[in-house]
């Protein structure tokens, strides 16, 4: 999700899966909730 926060501002939330081999050469994927703010500068994000 996206949502924008004025015209210079986005708050960006979304699930980050990790994919990894455990100990024992099994494939397991690890999820997490993430939240970012960005800020534009000089019209980049």
């Amino acid at each position: 999700h996206v949502h924008l926060v004025g015209d210079d501002a986005a708050c960006i939330a979304y699930i980050r899966l990790t994919q990894y081999m455990d100990g024992s050469g099994m494939p397991k994927t690890m999820q997490s909730e993430e939240t970012r703010v960005w800020h534009r500068r000089d019209g980049k994000w």
